[in-house]
């Protein structure tokens, strides 16, 4: 794996920020002869930093992080700095706690971001002056602006990509939508040609047969063996048409198997394995069950704005069986509350299935939502 997918530009900045910080810190001890003996313990407390700045922010679908587990990192970092303040007399070490600050939205709303970040600070620069007896509250002022400047510029950015990320769902939906619509559409339009040919050409060449049989009946010796020759072209030419129109009646298929993957193809923020047994039946739905079809990814659909909205999960399964109709099991790796209730998305949701004559289960699996739904391919609206 690349490591570009894993630490983003952001953590990089943080990474070299903690390697600046630490190299000073290094260097001032090697200065001043009565803290030479604590750089050890420093660079401890910056490893410390780092492990627990990862574990606090790290993300992958492959590797998840308890948010419980979470919490201990976030306090685990904040104690890092707080020891290595206690250990020796830098004010610019708060540069930690700037950082700490910036992640507290990933945990918080912003209110209580903006509480936590100050109560840190106050209880960082009153340790501070009992533990060196140095008046710092002009360095306390300007590193708090500082952390709430932090606070405020992760919270925009938390909002920037929660709304990036819910574009992108809408784009990729509408993408499939639109797959789904252009190919009913090309299936009307060849129905309506097929009823054209047949209705009209279909009727004329019918005529043109039979004129050219009585015309045959009615001519000798040249004329006749033309006229003759005229009719055979004519049946096999009306036997043609009747084949093409036979085609175009016949391939009447609606590809829902595309539509999904054009979906779940453009959806980042999520990881979504989708496994279906027997494609092809999704590839070549017959034109009749376009509800269920348009039922089955309009479920596909709500459920993955759901797990993107509400649950904060990482990955997501979605299984499709077709040995008897639709089965559709739908299952995230996210959390939902204890005491959750069904709201207007799932209530949409089972209208919609029930709509086309199949129904759905919802049930939880764990603290994880399980969502299952079965739509019979007779059904039809």
């Amino acid at each position: 794996m690349k490591l570009h997918k894993i630490f983003d530009l952001g953590d990089l900045m943080v990474f070299i920020t903690l390697l600046v910080v630490a190299v000073i810190s290094v260097y001032l001890c090697l200065q001043l002869e009565q803290y030479r003996e604590q750089i050890s313990l420093l660079l401890l407390g910056f490893l410390g930093t780092v492990v627990c700045f990862l574990g606090m922010t790290f993300e992958s679908p492959r590797f998840q992080v308890e948010r419980s587990t979470r919490y201990l990192f976030m306090i685990g970092q904040y104690a890092c700095a707080f020891a290595m303040v206690w250990l020796v007399p830098f004010a610019f070490l708060s540069i930690l706690t700037v950082i700490w600050s910036a992640a507290l939205p990933h945990f918080f709303s912003l209110r209580k971001s903006l509480l936590v970040s100050s109560a840190g600070v106050f209880i960082w620069f009153w340790a501070f002056n009992q533990r060196w007896q140095e008046d710092v509250w002009i360095y306390g002022i300007l590193f708090w602006s500082f952390h709430l400047f932090a606070v405020f510029a992760y919270f925009q950015f938390i909002r920037e990509k929660s709304s990036r990320e819910a574009l992108q769902m809408q784009h990729s939906q509408m993408q499939a939508t639109q797959h789904l619509m252009t190919e009913l559409s090309k299936q009307t339009e060849r129905t309506r040609i097929a009823r054209d040919i047949h209705d009209l050409l279909g009727h004329h060449l019918t005529a043109l047969t039979i004129n050219l049989q009585v015309a045959e009946h009615l001519t000798e010796g040249e004329a006749h063996d033309k006229v003759s020759q005229c009719h055979l072209l004519a049946k096999q030419l009306l036997q043609d048409v009747r084949s093409a129109v036979g085609a175009l009646r016949d391939y009447q298929n609606v590809d829902l198997l595309s539509s999904l993957e054009t979906m779940v193809r453009q959806i980042e923020s999520l990881k979504i394995d989708l496994r279906i047994d027997y494609p092809e039946r999704l590839h070549k739905l017959p034109i009749e069950r376009f509800s269920v079809a348009e039922a089955v990814l309009r479920t596909i659909q709500e459920a993955m704005t759901n797990t993107l909205r509400h649950s904060g999960a990482k990955s997501m399964q979605i299984q499709i069986t077709t040995e008897a109709g639709v089965e559709v099991r739908i299952k995230d790796d996210g959390k939902v509350a204890a005491h959750w209730q069904e709201g207007n998305g799932l209530t949409g949701m089972r209208e919609r299935i029930q709509a086309v004559g199949g129904k759905m289960d919802v049930s939880t699996c764990g603290r994880s939502l399980q969502i299952e739904v079965s739509v019979p391919l007779e059904a039809s609206v």
